[in-house]
Protein backbone atom coordinates (compact mmCIF):
# COMPACT_ATOMS: atom_id res chain seq x y z
CA UNK A 1 0.00 0.00 0.00
CA UNK A 2 2.79 2.52 0.61
CA UNK A 3 4.69 2.02 -2.24
CA UNK A 4 1.37 2.41 -4.04
CA UNK A 5 1.03 5.70 -2.21
CA UNK A 6 4.53 6.36 -3.37
CA UNK A 7 4.42 5.41 -7.08
CA UNK A 8 3.97 9.17 -8.20
CA UNK A 9 7.94 9.84 -6.35
CA UNK A 10 9.35 6.74 -8.65
CA UNK A 11 11.75 7.35 -11.36
CA UNK A 12 12.82 5.44 -14.18
CA UNK A 13 16.45 3.74 -14.49
CA UNK A 14 17.08 6.17 -17.76
CA UNK A 15 16.07 9.32 -16.36
CA UNK A 16 18.43 9.01 -13.35
CA UNK A 17 21.84 7.38 -15.89
CA UNK A 18 20.56 11.38 -17.73
CA UNK A 19 20.71 12.81 -13.99
CA UNK A 20 23.57 10.89 -12.67
CA UNK A 21 25.35 12.18 -16.09
CA UNK A 22 24.10 15.86 -14.96
CA UNK A 23 25.34 15.54 -11.70
CA UNK A 24 29.24 14.80 -12.83
CA UNK A 25 29.10 17.13 -15.24
CA UNK A 26 28.99 19.73 -12.76
CA UNK A 27 31.29 18.56 -10.51
CA UNK A 28 33.64 18.85 -12.87
CA UNK A 29 32.94 22.46 -14.19
CA UNK A 30 32.89 22.76 -10.40
CA UNK A 31 36.29 21.33 -10.09
CA UNK A 32 37.93 22.45 -13.37
CA UNK A 33 36.51 26.43 -13.36
CA UNK A 34 36.68 28.85 -11.64
CA UNK A 35 33.73 31.10 -9.58
CA UNK A 36 33.10 33.07 -12.50
CA UNK A 37 29.83 33.20 -15.06
CA UNK A 38 31.09 36.37 -16.75
CA UNK A 39 33.92 39.10 -16.61
CA UNK A 40 31.34 40.95 -13.96
CA UNK A 41 32.16 38.36 -11.30
CA UNK A 42 28.17 38.49 -10.18
CA UNK A 43 29.17 35.50 -9.10
CA UNK A 44 31.42 36.85 -6.20
CA UNK A 45 29.21 40.14 -5.91
CA UNK A 46 26.57 37.71 -3.91
CA UNK A 47 29.26 36.12 -1.12
CA UNK A 48 30.58 40.06 -1.10
CA UNK A 49 26.84 40.95 -0.35
CA UNK A 50 26.20 37.99 2.23
CA UNK A 51 29.57 39.73 3.95
CA UNK A 52 28.79 43.18 4.02
CA UNK A 53 25.73 41.77 5.40
CA UNK A 54 26.62 40.07 8.12
CA UNK A 55 29.48 43.13 8.55
CA UNK A 56 26.39 45.72 9.12
CA UNK A 57 24.96 43.93 11.70
CA UNK A 58 22.13 41.53 9.79
CA UNK A 59 19.72 44.18 9.21
CA UNK A 60 17.26 43.31 5.95
CA UNK A 61 19.51 42.60 3.62
CA UNK A 62 20.09 44.26 -0.04
CA UNK A 63 16.86 45.75 -0.89
CA UNK A 64 17.85 44.87 -4.81
CA UNK A 65 18.42 41.20 -4.14
CA UNK A 66 16.72 38.26 -3.08
CA UNK A 67 17.10 38.48 0.44
CA UNK A 68 16.91 34.41 0.94
CA UNK A 69 20.28 33.77 -0.82
CA UNK A 70 22.02 35.94 0.38
CA UNK A 71 20.97 34.17 4.57
CA UNK A 72 21.86 31.09 2.67
CA UNK A 73 25.26 32.12 1.28
CA UNK A 74 26.06 33.53 4.68
CA UNK A 75 25.29 30.14 6.31
CA UNK A 76 27.21 27.89 4.75
CA UNK A 77 30.01 30.19 4.19
CA UNK A 78 29.89 31.76 7.87
CA UNK A 79 32.14 28.86 9.22
CA UNK A 80 34.93 29.03 7.11
CA UNK A 81 37.92 31.41 6.57
CA UNK A 82 37.35 30.68 2.32
CA UNK A 83 33.86 31.24 1.16
CA UNK A 84 34.45 30.50 -1.97
CA UNK A 85 33.89 26.67 -2.37
CA UNK A 86 31.05 26.44 0.00
CA UNK A 87 28.63 28.74 -1.60
CA UNK A 88 29.81 26.99 -4.85
CA UNK A 89 28.82 23.69 -3.65
CA UNK A 90 25.60 25.05 -2.18
CA UNK A 91 24.88 25.84 -5.98
CA UNK A 92 25.80 22.61 -6.79
CA UNK A 93 24.03 20.45 -4.72
CA UNK A 94 20.86 22.78 -5.86
CA UNK A 95 21.42 22.23 -9.53
CA UNK A 96 21.50 18.60 -8.58
CA UNK A 97 18.73 18.13 -6.86
CA UNK A 98 16.89 20.77 -9.64
CA UNK A 99 17.39 17.27 -12.16
CA UNK A 100 14.96 14.61 -10.60
CA UNK A 101 12.52 17.01 -8.65
CA UNK A 102 12.45 18.71 -12.49
CA UNK A 103 11.57 15.40 -14.25
CA UNK A 104 8.83 14.57 -11.55
CA UNK A 105 7.35 18.31 -12.13
CA UNK A 106 6.92 18.35 -16.38
CA UNK A 107 6.09 13.88 -16.02
CA UNK A 108 3.23 15.78 -13.91
CA UNK A 109 2.61 18.92 -15.88
CA UNK A 110 2.05 16.60 -19.48
CA UNK A 111 1.36 13.57 -17.98
CA UNK A 112 3.64 11.80 -19.97
CA UNK A 113 6.86 9.76 -18.74
CA UNK A 114 8.42 9.93 -22.08
CA UNK A 115 8.62 13.74 -22.45
CA UNK A 116 10.02 13.83 -18.78
CA UNK A 117 12.73 11.40 -19.42
CA UNK A 118 14.35 13.17 -22.70
CA UNK A 119 13.58 16.81 -20.88
CA UNK A 120 15.89 15.83 -17.69
CA UNK A 121 18.56 14.43 -19.76
CA UNK A 122 18.18 17.87 -22.10
CA UNK A 123 18.40 19.60 -18.42
CA UNK A 124 21.28 18.03 -17.57
CA UNK A 125 23.65 19.19 -20.58
CA UNK A 126 22.10 22.63 -21.17
CA UNK A 127 24.90 25.00 -20.77
CA UNK A 128 23.19 27.83 -18.78
CA UNK A 129 22.23 24.95 -15.67
CA UNK A 130 25.23 23.61 -15.94
CA UNK A 131 27.27 26.01 -15.70
CA UNK A 132 25.40 28.17 -12.82
CA UNK A 133 25.08 25.17 -11.29
CA UNK A 134 29.00 25.47 -10.34
CA UNK A 135 29.22 28.96 -9.47
CA UNK A 136 27.45 31.04 -6.25
CA UNK A 137 24.76 32.60 -8.37
CA UNK A 138 21.11 32.66 -7.24
CA UNK A 139 19.95 30.89 -10.51
CA UNK A 140 20.65 27.13 -8.96
CA UNK A 141 18.82 27.36 -5.92
CA UNK A 142 15.98 29.72 -7.63
CA UNK A 143 15.82 27.10 -10.40
CA UNK A 144 15.04 24.12 -7.25
CA UNK A 145 12.76 25.76 -5.65
CA UNK A 146 10.37 27.03 -8.86
CA UNK A 147 10.40 23.01 -10.32
CA UNK A 148 9.48 22.18 -6.97
CA UNK A 149 6.73 24.93 -6.57
CA UNK A 150 5.26 24.37 -10.31
CA UNK A 151 5.79 20.19 -9.40
CA UNK A 152 2.86 20.32 -6.10
CA UNK A 153 0.79 23.39 -8.54
CA UNK A 154 0.25 20.52 -11.51
CA UNK A 155 -0.09 17.62 -8.51
CA UNK A 156 -2.94 19.77 -7.66
CA UNK A 157 -4.24 20.48 -11.15
CA UNK A 158 -4.27 16.74 -12.51
CA UNK A 159 -4.26 14.49 -9.06
CA UNK A 160 -7.89 14.79 -7.14
CA UNK A 161 -6.34 13.13 -3.74
CA UNK A 162 -3.68 16.14 -3.78
CA UNK A 163 -4.77 18.37 -1.27
CA UNK A 164 -3.30 20.62 1.62
CA UNK A 165 0.09 19.06 1.30
CA UNK A 166 1.01 19.94 -1.83
CA UNK A 167 -0.77 23.50 -1.96
CA UNK A 168 1.87 24.40 0.97
CA UNK A 169 4.61 22.64 -0.74
CA UNK A 170 3.49 25.10 -4.31
CA UNK A 171 3.59 27.61 -1.79
CA UNK A 172 6.94 27.07 0.07
CA UNK A 173 8.52 26.01 -3.47
CA UNK A 174 7.48 29.70 -5.10
CA UNK A 175 7.66 31.73 -2.16
CA UNK A 176 11.11 30.56 -1.62
CA UNK A 177 12.17 31.08 -5.62
CA UNK A 178 10.37 34.75 -5.33
CA UNK A 179 12.78 35.62 -1.99
CA UNK A 180 15.75 33.92 -3.64
CA UNK A 181 14.93 35.85 -7.45
CA UNK A 182 11.91 38.74 -7.84
CA UNK A 183 11.61 37.41 -11.29
CA UNK A 184 9.64 34.23 -9.61
CA UNK A 185 6.97 37.26 -9.07
CA UNK A 186 6.09 36.35 -12.55
CA UNK A 187 5.01 33.14 -12.20
CA UNK A 188 2.58 33.63 -9.27
CA UNK A 189 -0.33 34.92 -11.22
CA UNK A 190 0.21 32.22 -13.80
CA UNK A 191 0.07 29.41 -11.10
CA UNK A 192 -2.98 30.66 -9.83
CA UNK A 193 -4.51 31.13 -13.04
CA UNK A 194 -3.54 27.50 -14.02
CA UNK A 195 -5.30 26.57 -11.04
CA UNK A 196 -8.41 28.68 -11.32
CA UNK A 197 -10.91 26.43 -13.08
CA UNK A 198 -10.38 23.19 -11.65
CA UNK A 199 -9.16 23.88 -8.21
CA UNK A 200 -10.62 28.03 -7.55
CA UNK A 201 -10.13 27.66 -3.60
CA UNK A 202 -7.05 26.35 -3.93
CA UNK A 203 -5.92 29.04 -6.32
CA UNK A 204 -7.64 31.70 -3.38
CA UNK A 205 -5.54 30.14 -0.57
CA UNK A 206 -2.01 30.28 -2.70
CA UNK A 207 -2.53 33.04 -4.11
CA UNK A 208 -2.66 34.69 -0.42
CA UNK A 209 0.39 33.07 0.23
CA UNK A 210 2.56 33.96 -2.35
CA UNK A 211 1.68 37.58 -2.19
CA UNK A 212 2.66 37.87 2.00
CA UNK A 213 6.61 38.52 0.76
CA UNK A 214 6.15 40.46 -2.38
CA UNK A 215 3.62 43.00 0.35
CA UNK A 216 6.63 43.14 2.99
CA UNK A 217 9.78 43.18 0.62
CA UNK A 218 7.56 46.69 -1.21
CA UNK A 219 6.49 47.73 2.40
CA UNK A 220 10.53 47.58 3.67
CA UNK A 221 11.63 49.23 0.62
CA UNK A 222 8.43 52.29 0.60
CA UNK A 223 9.98 52.69 4.64
CA UNK A 224 13.78 52.56 3.71
CA UNK A 225 13.21 54.92 0.35
CA UNK A 226 10.05 56.07 -0.12
CA UNK A 227 9.11 54.25 -2.99
CA UNK A 228 7.61 50.71 -2.91
CA UNK A 229 9.37 49.76 -6.13
CA UNK A 230 12.63 51.18 -5.74
CA UNK A 231 14.73 47.61 -6.21
CA UNK A 232 12.75 47.37 -9.56
CA UNK A 233 13.81 51.27 -10.55
CA UNK A 234 17.70 51.09 -9.48
CA UNK A 235 17.89 48.06 -11.54
CA UNK A 236 15.96 49.18 -14.30
CA UNK A 237 18.34 52.75 -14.41
CA UNK A 238 21.33 51.00 -14.33
CA UNK A 239 20.33 48.99 -17.29
CA UNK A 240 19.08 52.24 -19.12
CA UNK A 241 22.36 54.00 -18.59
CA UNK A 242 24.04 51.92 -21.69
CA UNK A 243 21.17 49.80 -23.23
CA UNK A 244 20.06 52.59 -25.11
CA UNK A 245 23.32 52.70 -27.00
CA UNK A 246 22.06 48.99 -28.30
CA UNK A 247 19.89 49.65 -31.80
CA UNK A 248 16.31 48.58 -31.86
CA UNK A 249 16.32 45.92 -34.04
CA UNK A 250 18.94 43.76 -32.10
CA UNK A 251 16.92 44.58 -28.52
CA UNK A 252 13.79 43.02 -30.57
CA UNK A 253 15.56 39.81 -31.40
CA UNK A 254 18.22 39.51 -28.32
CA UNK A 255 16.57 36.80 -26.64
CA UNK A 256 15.98 34.76 -29.09
CA UNK A 257 20.25 34.79 -29.12
CA UNK A 258 19.79 34.23 -25.29
CA UNK A 259 17.97 31.17 -25.39
CA UNK A 260 20.21 29.81 -28.16
CA UNK A 261 23.23 30.34 -25.95
CA UNK A 262 21.64 29.11 -22.95
CA UNK A 263 20.26 26.34 -24.30
CA UNK A 264 22.71 25.29 -27.15
CA UNK A 265 21.25 25.63 -30.80
CA UNK A 266 19.17 22.84 -31.98
CA UNK A 267 17.25 22.35 -28.48
CA UNK A 268 16.40 25.97 -28.59
CA UNK A 269 15.39 25.74 -32.37
CA UNK A 270 13.16 22.55 -31.63
CA UNK A 271 12.08 24.53 -28.64
CA UNK A 272 10.20 27.34 -31.02
CA UNK A 273 8.98 24.62 -33.22
CA UNK A 274 7.60 22.46 -29.83
CA UNK A 275 6.05 25.62 -28.54
CA UNK A 276 4.26 26.61 -31.97
CA UNK A 277 2.89 23.03 -32.56
CA UNK A 278 1.20 23.10 -29.06
CA UNK A 279 -0.14 26.74 -29.37
CA UNK A 280 -1.55 24.75 -33.47
CA UNK A 281 -2.98 21.96 -31.22
CA UNK A 282 -3.94 23.49 -28.41
CA UNK A 283 -2.36 21.19 -26.25
CA UNK A 284 -0.25 21.53 -22.86
CA UNK A 285 -0.87 25.57 -23.08
CA UNK A 286 -1.24 25.82 -19.19
CA UNK A 287 2.27 24.96 -19.34
CA UNK A 288 3.20 26.53 -22.07
CA UNK A 289 1.92 29.67 -20.62
CA UNK A 290 4.47 30.58 -18.00
CA UNK A 291 7.28 30.43 -20.22
CA UNK A 292 5.46 32.92 -22.82
CA UNK A 293 4.60 35.32 -20.00
CA UNK A 294 8.62 35.39 -18.28
CA UNK A 295 9.66 36.27 -21.90
CA UNK A 296 6.90 38.39 -22.65
CA UNK A 297 8.23 40.48 -19.45
CA UNK A 298 11.51 39.97 -20.48
CA UNK A 299 11.46 41.18 -24.45
CA UNK A 300 9.56 44.02 -22.79
CA UNK A 301 11.93 45.34 -20.58
CA UNK A 302 14.71 44.90 -23.31
CA UNK A 303 12.75 46.93 -25.78
CA UNK A 304 12.11 49.76 -23.41
CA UNK A 305 16.20 49.31 -22.38
CA UNK A 306 15.67 48.34 -18.81
CA UNK A 307 17.12 45.07 -19.52
CA UNK A 308 20.20 43.66 -20.48
CA UNK A 309 19.39 40.24 -22.38
CA UNK A 310 23.27 40.16 -22.46
CA UNK A 311 23.78 38.86 -19.45
CA UNK A 312 22.77 35.30 -20.25
CA UNK A 313 21.42 33.96 -16.70
CA UNK A 314 18.58 35.90 -16.93
CA UNK A 315 17.73 33.10 -19.31
CA UNK A 316 17.80 30.24 -16.79
CA UNK A 317 14.22 29.72 -16.09
CA UNK A 318 12.69 30.14 -19.87
CA UNK A 319 15.07 27.65 -20.84
CA UNK A 320 14.32 25.32 -18.21
CA UNK A 321 10.68 25.75 -18.73
CA UNK A 322 10.75 25.72 -22.58
CA UNK A 323 13.04 21.98 -22.17
CA UNK A 324 9.48 19.73 -22.86
CA UNK A 325 8.65 21.91 -25.89
CA UNK A 326 12.22 21.46 -26.86
CA UNK A 327 11.33 17.29 -26.88
CA UNK A 328 8.32 17.91 -28.82
CA UNK A 329 10.00 20.06 -31.58
CA UNK A 330 12.63 17.08 -31.67
CA UNK A 331 10.40 13.97 -31.81
CA UNK A 332 8.24 16.06 -34.58
CA UNK A 333 11.30 16.71 -36.52
CA UNK A 334 11.96 12.76 -36.48
CA UNK A 335 8.76 12.50 -37.80
CA UNK A 336 8.59 14.46 -40.08
CA UNK A 337 11.81 12.97 -41.35
CA UNK A 338 10.64 9.52 -40.70
CA UNK A 339 13.54 8.54 -38.49
CA UNK A 340 11.98 5.68 -37.02
CA UNK A 341 15.23 3.65 -36.88
CA UNK A 342 16.69 3.43 -32.89
CA UNK A 343 20.60 3.88 -34.16
CA UNK A 344 19.35 6.94 -35.98
CA UNK A 345 17.05 8.72 -32.93
CA UNK A 346 20.42 7.72 -30.91
CA UNK A 347 23.17 9.13 -33.08
CA UNK A 348 21.17 12.47 -33.72
CA UNK A 349 20.93 13.05 -29.55
CA UNK A 350 24.67 12.17 -28.94
CA UNK A 351 25.62 14.66 -31.34
CA UNK A 352 22.81 17.48 -29.71
CA UNK A 353 24.31 16.25 -26.30
CA UNK A 354 27.67 16.58 -27.26
CA UNK A 355 27.15 19.95 -29.08
CA UNK A 356 25.65 21.09 -25.78
CA UNK A 357 28.55 19.84 -23.72
CA UNK A 358 30.90 21.64 -26.47
CA UNK A 359 29.23 24.89 -26.25
CA UNK A 360 29.36 25.00 -22.12
CA UNK A 361 33.22 24.23 -21.53
CA UNK A 362 32.93 27.37 -24.53
CA UNK A 363 31.37 29.25 -22.84
CA UNK A 364 32.92 28.77 -19.23
CA UNK A 365 36.56 28.93 -20.33
CA UNK A 366 35.97 32.04 -22.09
CA UNK A 367 34.97 33.55 -18.54
CA UNK A 368 38.25 32.64 -16.40
CA UNK A 369 39.92 34.91 -14.14
CA UNK A 370 43.07 36.83 -15.59
CA UNK A 371 46.24 35.36 -14.74
CA UNK A 372 46.54 39.20 -13.89
CA UNK A 373 43.89 39.55 -11.21
CA UNK A 374 44.63 36.11 -9.43
CA UNK A 375 48.82 37.40 -8.45
CA UNK A 376 46.83 40.49 -6.82
CA UNK A 377 44.35 38.62 -4.97
CA UNK A 378 47.05 36.41 -4.00
CA UNK A 379 49.01 39.80 -2.73
CA UNK A 380 46.30 40.85 -0.83
CA UNK A 381 45.59 37.71 0.51
CA UNK A 382 48.95 36.86 1.61
CA UNK A 383 51.32 39.62 2.09
CA UNK A 384 48.41 42.29 3.64
CA UNK A 385 47.16 41.32 6.65
CA UNK A 386 43.77 42.69 8.78
CA UNK A 387 45.16 45.73 10.01
CA UNK A 388 45.78 47.02 6.54
CA UNK A 389 42.99 49.30 4.66
CA UNK A 390 42.51 48.53 0.70
CA UNK A 391 41.12 50.62 -1.29
CA UNK A 392 40.20 48.71 -4.50
CA UNK A 393 39.27 49.52 -8.01
CA UNK A 394 36.07 48.62 -10.09
CA UNK A 395 37.36 46.44 -12.61
CA UNK A 396 36.95 42.75 -10.63
CA UNK A 397 36.19 44.84 -8.08
CA UNK A 398 33.91 41.54 -6.32
CA UNK A 399 36.35 38.98 -6.92
CA UNK A 400 39.25 40.66 -5.37
CA UNK A 401 37.08 42.17 -2.47
CA UNK A 402 36.22 37.82 -1.63
CA UNK A 403 39.80 36.50 -3.00
CA UNK A 404 41.62 38.85 -0.62
CA UNK A 405 40.01 37.34 2.41
CA UNK A 406 39.58 40.44 4.24
CA UNK A 407 36.95 41.59 6.37
CA UNK A 408 34.62 44.25 4.77
CA UNK A 409 36.14 46.69 7.22
CA UNK A 410 39.57 46.65 5.60
CA UNK A 411 38.23 47.60 1.93
CA UNK A 412 36.77 50.54 0.86
CA UNK A 413 35.61 51.36 -2.84
CA UNK A 414 35.67 55.11 -3.43
CA UNK A 415 33.63 57.31 -5.23
CA UNK A 416 34.20 57.75 -9.45
CA UNK A 417 35.90 60.37 -10.50
CA UNK A 418 31.80 62.42 -11.33
CA UNK A 419 30.50 62.05 -7.98
CA UNK A 420 33.70 63.93 -6.39
CA UNK A 421 32.94 67.27 -5.10
CA UNK A 422 35.41 69.92 -6.90
CA UNK A 423 38.28 68.79 -9.43
CA UNK A 424 40.56 69.46 -6.80
CA UNK A 425 40.91 66.23 -5.72
CA UNK A 426 39.41 67.59 -1.78
CA UNK A 427 37.42 64.41 -1.20
CA UNK A 428 40.14 61.94 -2.09
CA UNK A 429 42.04 64.34 0.15
CA UNK A 430 39.99 63.99 2.97
CA UNK A 431 39.76 59.99 2.31
CA UNK A 432 43.39 59.94 2.69
CA UNK A 433 43.30 61.95 6.05
CA UNK A 434 40.26 60.18 7.77
CA UNK A 435 40.84 56.73 6.42
CA UNK A 436 44.35 56.45 5.88
CA UNK A 437 44.61 53.33 3.60
CA UNK A 438 47.64 51.65 3.61
CA UNK A 439 47.24 49.52 -0.03
CA UNK A 440 45.64 50.91 -3.41
CA UNK A 441 45.05 48.46 -6.12
CA UNK A 442 44.74 49.74 -9.43
CA UNK A 443 43.35 48.47 -12.94
CA UNK A 444 43.83 50.20 -15.95
CA UNK A 445 40.49 49.12 -18.22
CA UNK A 446 38.09 51.37 -15.50
CA UNK A 447 41.37 53.45 -14.43
CA UNK A 448 39.06 55.38 -12.01
CA UNK A 449 41.73 54.81 -9.06
CA UNK A 450 44.28 56.00 -11.25
CA UNK A 451 42.54 59.34 -12.14
CA UNK A 452 40.87 60.01 -8.52
CA UNK A 453 44.67 59.57 -6.69
CA UNK A 454 46.45 61.08 -9.67
CA UNK A 455 48.77 58.16 -10.12
CA UNK A 456 51.52 58.67 -13.39
CA UNK A 457 51.27 56.27 -15.10
CA UNK A 458 54.35 53.75 -15.62
CA UNK A 459 55.35 55.37 -11.96
CA UNK A 460 57.33 53.08 -9.26
CA UNK A 461 56.87 55.86 -6.49
CA UNK A 462 55.36 59.48 -6.05
CA UNK A 463 53.83 61.68 -3.54
CA UNK A 464 50.48 62.44 -3.35
CA UNK A 465 48.29 63.59 -0.29
CA UNK A 466 50.58 63.47 2.21
CA UNK A 467 51.39 59.79 1.14
CA UNK A 468 54.48 58.12 -0.57
CA UNK A 469 52.85 55.57 -3.49
CA UNK A 470 55.28 52.76 -3.96
CA UNK A 471 54.58 50.22 -6.41
CA UNK A 472 54.38 46.31 -4.58
CA UNK A 473 52.50 44.23 -7.88
CA UNK A 474 52.88 45.19 -11.83
CA UNK A 475 50.22 42.77 -13.18
CA UNK A 476 48.82 45.01 -16.14
CA UNK A 477 46.51 46.01 -16.27
CA UNK A 478 46.53 45.80 -12.62
CA UNK A 479 48.55 47.64 -10.06
CA UNK A 480 49.00 47.62 -6.60
CA UNK A 481 50.86 50.30 -4.66
CA UNK A 482 51.35 50.32 -0.95
CA UNK A 483 51.31 53.58 0.83
CA UNK A 484 52.97 55.39 3.79
CA UNK A 485 52.48 58.92 5.35
CA UNK A 486 55.66 61.75 5.06
CA UNK A 487 55.47 64.56 7.29
CA UNK A 488 56.29 67.12 4.22
CA UNK A 489 53.79 66.70 1.28
CA UNK A 490 55.12 66.84 -2.29
CA UNK A 491 51.99 67.09 -4.74
CA UNK A 492 52.33 65.53 -7.87
CA UNK A 493 51.66 66.86 -11.28
CA UNK A 494 48.20 67.46 -11.82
Amino acid sequence: MILMKRRWLKIPEVAWLGIAIGVALRLIFLILFDNLYSHEAEAYSKIHLAQVWAYQGFGYPDLNFGPLHTALIYAVTAPFKNPVLPARLLSWICGCLTLPIFFLMVREAFSDEKIAIWSVWLLSLMPVHVRTSAVSLAEAPYGLAVAAGLWFVFRLLRQKEAGTGSLFGAAIGLAAAGMIRFEAWLIYPVACLILLRKRPWMAVFLGGMLAAFPMMHMTISKLATGDFFSFAKVSSLNFRMYMTDMPLILRAFAWLDALRIGMSVAPSIFACVGLALCVIWKRYLAFAAIPLFILAVLHYKTLTATLDPSLTRYSLMPAMLLTPFAVLGFIAALSAAKAQRTYVIATISILIGLSMVIDAVIQQRREQAPDAVKAVAAYLRDRCTDADRIVLDAFFHPYLAVESRKSPSSLRLPKKLSDLKTQDYSDVREILAIWKPTVVEVDDVSGRNRLIFAIPPGSHEFFFGGYTFSLAIDSPPFFVYRLQPVYKTEENTQ
